[in-house]
């Protein structure tokens, strides 16, 4: 139900821009972009995500879109059974893309986003031992949003992924003062949600 509800309201938003930007033409718009370069960065999504955009034609651009995330836990007093320990993450994915915006003479205009990842994450926890786990993948997905162009060569966007498709392989590593093991496992899935998150994009 709730995701009905968000895509819906993207839909939403995606219509009413598109009416919206038509009167406003002759300002900054997708167009305007062709031969251009960019630099987008995702705001609030609890990861640093950067994509470099190139303007190709009126309605396309590519894209190299790369996300890093390292988180760290700690431990100290942790209360019988438990043991204190450390946990870190730490993620990458990057790989190219193109975009195509579906109203390129508007300042307002929403677009659709065709990507291909490779994956890398990282998970070591140590607690009287150790747990190491490596992944990687890759993975290609649809994704899109609404994009409000600025006069002044800067525009911010609400994006999301709508689908993917994930390909993983994991290596699991466990050592215990009682020894040692490691296996490896293989992956698949996919994924169909709603993310939204706000970009901030320049370009120059």
């Amino acid at each position: 139900m709730r995701d009905a509800r968000r895509i819906a309201t993207v839909a939403t938003l995606l219509f009413t821009v598109s009416m919206a930007g038509a009167s406003r033409a002759d300002e900054q718009n997708p167009g305007a972009i062709r031969g251009k370069w960019g630099i987008g960065a995702g705001l609030g999504n609890g990861s640093t995500e950067f994509t470099l955009i190139r303007g190709h034609s009126d309605r396309t651009a590519w894209l190299i879109n790369t996300q890093f995330a390292y988180q760290r836990l700690v431990q100290d007093e942790a209360a019988p059974p438990f043991t204190s320990g450390d946990q870190s993450i730490t993620q990458l994915i990057i790989g190219p893309g193109i975009r195509r915006f579906l109203a390129p003479s508007s300042v307002l205009s929403p677009y659709l986003d065709l990507n291909a990842s490779y994956l890398y994450q990282r998970n070591i926890q140590s607690s009287g031992g150790s747990n190491e786990q490596t992944i990687n993948g890759a993975a290609v997905g649809i994704a899109g949003g609404a994009e409000y162009f600025t006069p002044w060569r800067f525009s911010v966007a609400i994006h999301s992924g709508f689908a993917s498709f994930t390909w993983l392989q994991a290596r699991n590593e466990v050592r215990t003062p009682l020894g040692s093991s490691s296996a490896r496992t293989r992956s698949s899935q996919v994924t169909a949600a709603l993310r939204p998150v706000l970009f901030a994009r320049v370009y120059f």
